[in-house]
């Protein structure tokens, strides 16, 4: 949940830390959501000053009431001891995982690349599981979905309600800046990251899961639990398909163009696979 406000290292109150974490989300993502083109939104309240991440793209995951588990979480959140916004979020984190008796919390928030930085900073014992894919592919899938053209469109200093899908290229420099700017964070010699292409998980998924398994767990060998685990999540992997092959060699040279610099970050264009490694 890469939000600004967890940079600021000021004590406030557990009431403080639950309004802004149930506060309303961007005016532009509410609209897109009330529109009802996107299935990220899993829960709407009729009032829009409600519509929240929390509340609207969380909670659902977790109750089949999600306004009333936000009114539930407001009341135990509230009486959380003052710290600062990142310890609140960690003790959160935790009562969520007790709550629904579970041993270990992942946290997944899409669009965290662009503020790897700033997680790392707030969090610098975190461990990171970096899950990339080639640039070319995700450009064709930001390009139709509308919260990334709505990005897009704003960056470009056009108004996003026009009927106007932008150039595959600026998907594809904006894919590029936020993995170039996440790159070095990633590697610096302290950070604890897992690299995992999404090209591996699609080839090799037992060799992919198994680690993802010892990273989160901190094992070296696997028991038959695990074993069964991956056997599991295997049946629920399907590639998806390739656009980037579906355009013409024009557009495919100037995508591959714009997607240069992050491609090569991540060594896609060096070799027939992608070689971050995980020293």
């Amino acid at each position: 949940m890469p939000v600004p406000f967890l940079e600021n290292q000021n004590k406030i109150s557990g009431a403080d830390f639950f309004t802004l974490l149930a506060a309303p989300t961007m005016e532009e993502r509410i609209d897109i959501w009330q529109s009802g083109i996107t299935r990220e939104c899993l829960f709407m309240p009729q009032e829009r000053d409600k519509v929240s991440l929390l509340l609207c793209y969380a909670l659902p995951l977790l109750s089949q009431q999600p306004d009333k588990y936000l009114n539930k979480l407001r009341q135990i959140v509230s009486d959380f001891p003052e710290a600062c916004a990142t310890e609140h979020f960690i003790r959160f984190c935790e009562y969520l995982k007790s709550a629904h008796d579970k041993t270990i919390w992942i946290e997944r928030s899409g669009g965290s690349l662009a503020h790897c930085e700033s997680i790392l900073r707030c969090w610098p014992n975190a461990k990171i599981i970096h899950f990339y894919r080639d640039g070319r592919d995700v450009a064709c899938s930001m390009r139709a979905h509308p919260i990334f053209r709505m990005f897009v469109m704003k960056r470009l200093g056009k108004d996003w309600r026009e009927n106007e899908t932008p150039d595959i290229t600026e998907f594809g420099k904006l894919w590029s800046e936020w993995v170039c700017n996440a790159i070095p964070a990633l590697r610096e010699p302290n950070a604890r990251v897992l690299n995992l292409s999404y090209e591996e998980m699609m080839s090799s998924p037992d060799n992919a899961l198994e680690s993802f398994l010892r990273f989160v767990f901190d094992k070296e060998l696997l028991n038959e639990q695990d074993l069964q685990w991956i056997n599991q999540v295997k049946k629920e992997i399907s590639p998806a398909k390739s656009h980037f092959h579906a355009l013409n060699e024009k557009d495919k040279a100037r995508l591959t163009l714009a997607c240069q610099p992050g491609l090569e970050e991540l060594g896609y264009l060096n070799s027939s696979s992608p070689i971050l490694t995980n020293a």
